[in-house]
Protein backbone atom coordinates (compact mmCIF):
# COMPACT_ATOMS: atom_id res chain seq x y z
CA UNK A 1 0.00 0.00 0.00
CA UNK A 2 1.36 3.42 -0.93
CA UNK A 3 1.82 5.98 1.83
CA UNK A 4 -0.24 8.49 -0.17
CA UNK A 5 -3.24 6.19 0.19
CA UNK A 6 -3.14 6.73 3.96
CA UNK A 7 -3.71 10.48 3.63
CA UNK A 8 -7.49 10.23 4.01
CA UNK A 9 -7.16 8.08 7.13
CA UNK A 10 -4.35 9.91 8.92
CA UNK A 11 -4.64 13.57 7.90
CA UNK A 12 -7.99 15.15 8.49
CA UNK A 13 -9.69 18.13 10.06
CA UNK A 14 -10.83 17.10 13.53
CA UNK A 15 -14.37 18.22 14.43
CA UNK A 16 -13.17 19.25 17.91
CA UNK A 17 -11.22 22.10 16.29
CA UNK A 18 -14.53 23.74 15.37
CA UNK A 19 -16.07 23.35 18.83
CA UNK A 20 -16.83 26.83 20.24
CA UNK A 21 -16.06 25.56 23.76
CA UNK A 22 -12.56 24.33 22.83
CA UNK A 23 -9.29 26.26 22.95
CA UNK A 24 -8.89 29.50 21.00
CA UNK A 25 -5.54 28.60 19.44
CA UNK A 26 -6.23 25.46 17.42
CA UNK A 27 -3.45 24.94 14.86
CA UNK A 28 -0.07 26.12 13.63
CA UNK A 29 0.45 26.66 9.92
CA UNK A 30 3.61 26.87 7.85
CA UNK A 31 4.78 26.24 4.31
CA UNK A 32 7.70 24.04 3.39
CA UNK A 33 9.52 23.72 0.06
CA UNK A 34 11.09 20.78 -1.71
CA UNK A 35 13.31 21.02 -4.76
CA UNK A 36 12.21 19.83 -8.19
CA UNK A 37 13.50 20.05 -11.70
CA UNK A 38 12.09 23.10 -13.39
CA UNK A 39 9.26 22.36 -15.80
CA UNK A 40 9.86 23.59 -19.33
CA UNK A 41 8.21 26.94 -20.05
CA UNK A 42 6.75 27.28 -23.57
CA UNK A 43 8.31 30.72 -24.22
CA UNK A 44 11.05 31.56 -21.70
CA UNK A 45 14.11 29.54 -20.76
CA UNK A 46 13.36 30.09 -17.07
CA UNK A 47 10.05 30.36 -15.24
CA UNK A 48 10.67 32.47 -12.10
CA UNK A 49 7.26 31.57 -10.68
CA UNK A 50 8.46 27.99 -10.19
CA UNK A 51 11.52 29.06 -8.18
CA UNK A 52 11.71 29.04 -4.41
CA UNK A 53 13.57 31.87 -2.68
CA UNK A 54 14.61 29.43 0.02
CA UNK A 55 16.35 27.00 -2.35
CA UNK A 56 17.12 29.45 -5.17
CA UNK A 57 15.95 26.63 -7.42
CA UNK A 58 12.71 25.32 -8.90
CA UNK A 59 10.56 23.91 -6.12
CA UNK A 60 7.13 22.83 -4.96
CA UNK A 61 5.57 24.22 -1.81
CA UNK A 62 3.34 22.42 0.69
CA UNK A 63 1.26 24.11 3.40
CA UNK A 64 1.00 22.05 6.58
CA UNK A 65 -1.35 22.61 9.52
CA UNK A 66 -0.73 20.89 12.85
CA UNK A 67 -3.02 20.67 15.85
CA UNK A 68 -1.61 22.70 18.74
CA UNK A 69 -2.78 20.41 21.55
CA UNK A 70 -2.51 17.00 19.87
CA UNK A 71 0.33 15.48 17.90
CA UNK A 72 -1.72 15.39 14.70
CA UNK A 73 -1.40 16.78 11.21
CA UNK A 74 -4.82 18.19 10.32
CA UNK A 75 -4.16 19.97 7.02
CA UNK A 76 -1.95 19.53 3.97
CA UNK A 77 -2.33 21.61 0.84
CA UNK A 78 -0.18 21.22 -2.20
CA UNK A 79 1.96 20.88 -4.07
CA UNK A 80 1.96 24.51 -5.17
CA UNK A 81 4.54 26.25 -7.36
CA UNK A 82 7.66 27.31 -5.45
CA UNK A 83 7.23 31.04 -6.05
CA UNK A 84 3.74 31.16 -4.56
CA UNK A 85 3.50 33.20 -1.35
CA UNK A 86 2.34 31.51 1.87
CA UNK A 87 -0.57 33.95 2.26
CA UNK A 88 -1.79 33.20 -1.26
CA UNK A 89 -1.90 29.49 -0.44
CA UNK A 90 -3.62 30.20 2.91
CA UNK A 91 -6.29 32.31 1.20
CA UNK A 92 -7.10 29.51 -1.25
CA UNK A 93 -8.07 26.93 1.34
CA UNK A 94 -7.22 26.93 5.02
CA UNK A 95 -8.64 30.40 5.63
CA UNK A 96 -12.16 29.04 5.05
CA UNK A 97 -11.68 26.12 7.48
CA UNK A 98 -11.10 28.38 10.50
CA UNK A 99 -14.30 29.17 12.40
CA UNK A 100 -14.93 32.63 13.92
CA UNK A 101 -13.27 33.01 17.32
CA UNK A 102 -10.52 30.49 16.54
CA UNK A 103 -6.87 31.47 15.96
CA UNK A 104 -4.01 30.06 13.93
CA UNK A 105 -0.38 30.45 15.07
CA UNK A 106 1.76 31.46 12.10
CA UNK A 107 5.11 33.04 11.33
CA UNK A 108 5.65 36.47 9.77
CA UNK A 109 5.25 35.01 6.28
CA UNK A 110 1.52 35.16 6.97
CA UNK A 111 1.46 38.86 7.84
CA UNK A 112 -1.68 40.61 6.57
CA UNK A 113 -3.64 43.81 7.02
CA UNK A 114 -7.00 42.45 5.81
CA UNK A 115 -9.79 42.71 8.37
CA UNK A 116 -11.21 39.26 7.53
CA UNK A 117 -7.90 37.54 8.34
CA UNK A 118 -7.78 38.24 12.07
CA UNK A 119 -7.62 34.50 12.73
CA UNK A 120 -3.85 34.65 12.14
CA UNK A 121 -1.81 35.12 15.29
CA UNK A 122 1.71 36.32 14.52
CA UNK A 123 4.64 36.86 16.88
CA UNK A 124 4.04 40.06 18.86
CA UNK A 125 5.73 41.79 21.78
CA UNK A 126 2.25 42.95 22.87
CA UNK A 127 1.20 39.40 23.85
CA UNK A 128 0.95 38.36 27.49
CA UNK A 129 4.04 36.63 28.88
CA UNK A 130 2.38 33.19 28.70
CA UNK A 131 1.25 33.70 25.10
CA UNK A 132 4.60 35.26 24.16
CA UNK A 133 6.30 32.03 25.32
CA UNK A 134 3.61 29.69 23.94
CA UNK A 135 3.67 30.82 20.30
CA UNK A 136 7.39 30.22 19.67
CA UNK A 137 7.18 26.77 21.24
CA UNK A 138 4.28 25.87 18.94
CA UNK A 139 6.10 27.22 15.88
CA UNK A 140 9.30 25.39 16.88
CA UNK A 141 7.35 22.13 17.14
CA UNK A 142 5.97 22.82 13.67
CA UNK A 143 9.47 23.44 12.25
CA UNK A 144 10.57 20.14 13.83
CA UNK A 145 7.70 18.41 12.03
CA UNK A 146 8.74 20.07 8.74
CA UNK A 147 12.26 18.76 9.30
CA UNK A 148 10.89 15.25 9.77
CA UNK A 149 8.94 15.55 6.53
CA UNK A 150 12.20 16.43 4.78
CA UNK A 151 13.82 13.31 6.24
CA UNK A 152 11.93 11.34 3.58
CA UNK A 153 14.19 10.99 0.57
CA UNK A 154 11.44 12.14 -1.83
CA UNK A 155 11.32 15.49 0.00
CA UNK A 156 15.00 16.10 0.74
CA UNK A 157 16.47 15.28 -2.69
CA UNK A 158 15.58 17.02 -5.94
CA UNK A 159 12.27 15.55 -7.03
CA UNK A 160 12.63 14.60 -10.68
CA UNK A 161 9.21 13.24 -11.61
CA UNK A 162 6.18 15.03 -13.02
CA UNK A 163 3.50 17.19 -11.43
CA UNK A 164 1.15 14.26 -10.73
CA UNK A 165 3.86 12.25 -8.98
CA UNK A 166 4.79 15.33 -6.89
CA UNK A 167 1.21 15.46 -5.63
CA UNK A 168 1.35 11.76 -4.71
CA UNK A 169 4.77 12.04 -3.03
CA UNK A 170 3.80 15.03 -0.92
CA UNK A 171 1.50 12.81 1.10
Amino acid sequence: MKIGALKQKKIGWDASLDDPESETFIITVDGTDFRTWEPKHPIYNQDKKQCSQKHNHAAKKIEIGLSVYRAQCVWISGPHRGGKHDMEIFREGLKYMIKPGKRVIADRGYQTSKADETMLSLPSYLDSKELYNFKPRARLWHETFNGRVHAFKSMSDTFRHGEQRAAEASI
